[in-house]
């Protein structure tokens, strides 16, 4: 009869999802996309061609060939905390749904109950039960009036169940099987995010590193230079103007350090904390640019693709979807809810004979909930999980915008970054040669110091620049394979699972 009835609740109300078909552009820039990018003939400095249509590699970091980039990420899946707590969500997400999956059952339980009765005297008008409360009665077995008490024991097996005609229930698991979607695509951005700043946060360690060097090289130089004028200048040869400006300018080149080691700290904590652990305990390999190799081969998505793999893109559709089940749970709450219930038990008063005195008793009842009048409520709930879904459409499209944009500016930055180099290259090379030559000219007394100082300058802004423009060429290299999404890498997935097997339950003591 059950399985009958649950038959006839095959209808729900409210919407059915259809997912959402974003119009993806052709392409990701309005002009035409780059194909190859300019060299320069230095490290890092190759071209990079970008392979439009095919999709980036799930280990994607590993194209820079550093073992301990490599390592750094391993650490970052395997302890970072704001993962575990993403992995925590999704368990319990996974709980909420088996929870709301045993809706569709009926509840079969057991009942009992043991009581001692009375029956009230002949014309008294008080009475009451000898002993823990129970049901009165209004009579007993061989009982008239002035009887004795007597105990009643009743067991009986319950059976309930929702007849769910409006489909409330089924869109109550349709929405928490969006949730828990949504959740694990969230995990999965989780993954791909903490790759990211990993590797973005290792190249601008690369990057400062390489500024503090090349600073430190120009010190060393500098000093050099200080201590030739010194000994100049108490040969007589120059003024001692010139020692002067050249402390000072060594001073100026000095004073940029302390900053730099600062940055530096700061990105090697940001380090420690993506991979769960304490600054005062660990500490990151030192990676070099020397250590690295830029990826000359870049696999470019296609937008239609992307909003079919993004992980983001993945989670808002399942928001959206979440929020298109909830409107059927509250369209379906302006329906009547019908409930049925069945038991039978056997029941007895003579403990020392009861298998002896057991009565069958048995009980069939449908139960009958409409909502008559609210005052609106239903109704505007209703409307407020309408205008949900509206945000959450909005959001999802807001989400593929993003996601276009990303991988936009990502592909013009590798454009520009190439040419930047190269023109940074090029000042570099001009900015020496005029350093060399205002050196030889002040060696032989043709120039005085301060042609010196403003070469040499133009020499240190150039250099500055040229690894500045270095590192943003290998950071928005990781950019874009950030933007791009792409499936989680295995081994991280390998780690997830892993993890997941060896978390052990929290009991309620250590929650506490």
């Amino acid at each position: 009869m059950l399985g009958t009835l649950a038959s006839l609740s095959a209808c729900a109300v409210g919407p059915d999802f259809e997912r959402p078909h974003p119009q993806a552009p052709a392409g990701y820039v309005a002009a035409d996309p780059v194909r190859e990018t300019v060299s320069v003939p230095a490290a890092g400095g190759g071209e990079q061609v970008l392979l439009y249509g095919h999709g980036p590699p799930a280990a994607w970091w590993r194209l820079f060939d550093s073992a301990a980039l490599d390592g750094l990420v391993a650490q970052a899946v395997s302890q970072n905390l704001d993962l575990a707590a993403a992995r925590a969500r999704l368990r319990r997400t996974e709980a909420l749904l088996r929870a709301d999956t045993g809706l569709r059952y009926p509840m079969i339980g057991i009942e009992g109950d043991a009581s001692r009765q009375r029956p009230l005297a002949a014309g008294s008008a008080s009475g009451g039960s000898a002993g823990g409360g129970g049901a009165s009665g209004s009579g007993a077995p061989g009982g008239g009036s002035g009887s004795s008490a007597y105990n009643v024991y009743t067991a009986s097996g319950v059976v309930s169940y929702n007849l769910d005609l409006f489909g409330r229930e089924d869109r109550l698991i349709e929405a928490q099987a969006a949730r828990t979607q949504q959740q694990r695509f969230e995990v999965q951005a989780a993954y791909l995010s903490l790759i990211g700043n990993v590797v973005s946060t290792t190249l601008a360690g690369a990057a400062l590193r390489a500024e503090i060097a090349l600073r430190q090289d120009l010190i060393a130089a500098q000093d050099r230079r200080l201590r030739f004028i010194d000994v100049q200048v108490a040969e007589g040869y120059v003024a001692r103007a010139d020692l002067v400006t050249a402390r000072a300018d060594l001073a100026a080149v000095r004073a940029p350090l302390p900053v730099l080691a600062q940055r530096l700290a700061e990105n090697e904590h940001r380090l420690a904390l993506l991979v769960g652990r304490a600054p005062g305990g660990w500490a990151p390999p030192p990676v070099r640019f020397e250590d690295l190799e830029l990826p000359r081969r870049l696999p470019v998505t296609l937008p239609s693709i992307l909003v079919r793999q993004r992980p983001d893109i993945l989670a808002a559709e399942s928001a959206l979807h979440a929020a298109s089940a909830e409107i059927g749970v509250a369209t379906a709450d302006l329906y009547p809810q019908i409930t049925l219930t069945a038991s039978f038990g056997v029941g007895g008063v003579d403990l020392p004979n009861l298998p002896a005195s057991l009565d069958p008793i048995w009980t069939l009842g449908a139960g009958l909930a409409a909502p008559i009048f609210q005052g609106g409520r239903l109704r505007a709930l209703r409307d407020a999980a309408v205008m949900a879904f509206e945000a959450a459409l909005a959001e999802y499209r807001q989400t593929v915008l993003d996601a276009f944009v990303e991988v936009a500016d990502a592909l013009r930055a590798i454009e520009h970054d190439a040419r930047a180099l190269r023109a940074q290259h090029e000042a570099v090379e001009a900015a020496q040669e005029s350093l060399d030559l205002a050196e030889f000219r002040f060696e032989a007394g043709v120039v005085d110091y301060v042609d010196v100082l403003i070469a040499r300058q133009q020499y240190q802004e150039a250099s500055i620049a040229y690894v500045n423009a270095l590192g943003r060429r290998y950071q928005d290299t990781a950019a874009l394979f950030a933007a791009l999404g792409g499936a989680v890498p295995q081994e991280a997935a390998a780690l997830h699972t892993a993890a997941l097997r060896s978390a052990p339950p929290t009991s309620w003591s250590t929650v506490r």
